[in-house]
């Protein structure tokens, strides 16, 4: 009897064990066809909105006027934060849009921006925004908007940089995946030679103070807090643009090559310009640069990864993974692109119609 029941426990563990496998069998296939899905070349809208503004808008100037052959003048900003929340700046109603999920989940007032143009940037504790009513303060000392998420108050922060220079910001970022520092970068014109200009970057914390200052090189931030400087050595070659990534060292204080290549030209759009416009935007969590390439009407901007190594790992545009701009009609505004930690690009486009962001996956 004891035999007997030794082997039916014997024959239920076996029903168990093989059940058992085919369920995790099935949970491996699903994760795969996840995985398959997040990688699989594609554009994704992960917001479309309305002008107006009301709760779930966003306010633009030439809607309903007759002469559409240009964009409205729209948000110029946005910033997906680590918990998936996408932060418009929109400046015509002067406020501050959080969205989740594709709803409105926020809204920041400051009388502050009277309708202007401005940088804007999100960490982990604070808003930031830059007014471009006076983007040329005189002298070695710039401020910033502040709105601190924790007191959920705005302040004024002055920042003096060293050596008197003064700084024009031009891009606000924030830096590392924890979005603890800032950084912004710009025109500097040095104070000992009236006149001149070199592309710099500043580093600032949490509460605004500067860290660190890198001069000669438009930067772009990457995951791990690095911050990284994409280079073209020879933008008028026909057939290709050869480049060059340098890393900040903040102990000696200078640019270090990291890498080299080039990236491939269309041979029919390199002979529309004379030059290849390049836009570094950013660095995935896995080291990569993603770098947009300039040759033509707007989707026919090419959306380039680079390893590493330096090497083109992925090279795209918007026509050539199938996005359709129908819905949003003829007239394209492209002002702003943001890295993913996985690689993926968002971008800003607009119409007089319609505002959108959407994620490129390539």
């Amino acid at each position: 009897m004891a035999n007997r029941g030794s082997k039916r426990a014997l024959a239920v563990l076996f029903v168990v064990g093989i059940a058992v496998i085919v369920m995790l069998s099935m949970l491996t296939a699903a994760d795969m066809n996840v995985a398959r899905l997040a990688d699989q070349p594609r554009v994704d809208v992960v917001l479309d909105l309305p002008y107006g503004s009301g709760s779930g808008s966003v306010g633009a100037t030439k809607v309903g006027e007759p002469d559409t052959s240009a964009p409205p003048y729209c948000p110029e900003m946005f910033q997906m934060t680590s918990d998936g929340t996408l932060w418009v700046l929109d400046t015509v109603n002067s406020r501050v849009l959080a969205f989740k999920d594709g709803k409105q989940s926020a809204e920041i007032s400051t009388l502050e921006l009277k309708k202007r143009p401005s940088l804007f940037g999100v960490t982990r504790d604070a808003v930031w925004i830059k007014k471009a009513a006076n983007l040329k303060e005189k002298g070695p000392v710039f401020s910033l908007l502040r709105y601190d998420r924790i007191s959920l108050a705005w302040e004024t922060v002055k920042l003096e940089l060293p050596g008197g220079a003064q700084l024009d910001p031009l891009r606000i970022m924030p830096l590392g995946a924890q979005e603890t520092a800032l950084l912004i970068t710009g025109m500097q014109y040095p104070a000992d030679i009236p006149g001149s200009a070199v592309n710099a970057s500043i580093v600032l914390d949490q509460k605004g103070n500067v860290v660190a200052v890198q001069q000669d090189g438009t930067s772009i931030p990457a995951a791990d807090a690095s911050v990284w400087r994409f280079r073209a050595t020879d933008t008028t070659l026909p057939a290709e643009l050869p480049f060059v990534l340098d890393k900040y060292n903040s102990q000696s204080e200078k640019w270090e090559t990291v890498a080299q290549g080039a990236l491939p030209r269309r041979a029919e759009l390199s002979r529309l310009r004379e030059k290849a416009l390049t836009l570094p935007v950013g660095m995935d969590e896995q080291g990569r640069a993603v770098v947009i390439l300039f040759e033509g009407k707007p989707l026919s901007q090419r959306f380039i990864r680079i390893a590493p190594s330096g090497a083109v790992a992925n090279a795209v545009t918007l026509e050539e993974l199938g996005y359709d701009s129908a819905p949003l009609g003829k007239y394209f505004a492209a002002s702003h692109y943001q890295v993913l930690p996985d690689g993926s690009v968002l971008a800003q486009y607009a119409n007089p119609e319609r505002y959108r962001i959407i994620r490129i996956y390539f």
